[in-house]
């Protein structure tokens, strides 16, 4: 599912998207283009196209909220009752 949210705040848009999958029990969210928020879980994800881990990704942007044709994929972790994501892999 995607919710569009253009936004000139792009940690903005990043808080929100984590805690939308949060509050829709999703373990994985994406950011693309700025502005557009990906949700699912493992077995609704396809993440094994195209994928490569960070350092090797060429079009890093500022608060790692994807770009064109750029999707920056973050886990969900329930770290001590409270919830943390990673980015362990991009650009799909």
């Amino acid at each position: 599912m995607s919710v569009q949210r253009n936004t000139d705040g792009t940690q903005i848009i990043f808080e929100f998207c984590g805690k939308e999958a949060v509050a829709r029990k999703k373990d994985y969210f994406g950011v693309e283009f700025y502005g557009e928020c990906y949700f699912g879980n493992a077995d609704e994800l396809s993440l094994g196209q195209g994928l490569v881990k960070l350092d090797e990704c060429d079009q890093r942007c500022k608060w790692d909220v994807g770009g064109p044709h750029t999707m920056m994929i973050y886990k969900v972790e329930d770290v001590l009752g409270g919830y943390t994501c990673s980015n362990k892999y991009s650009r799909l």
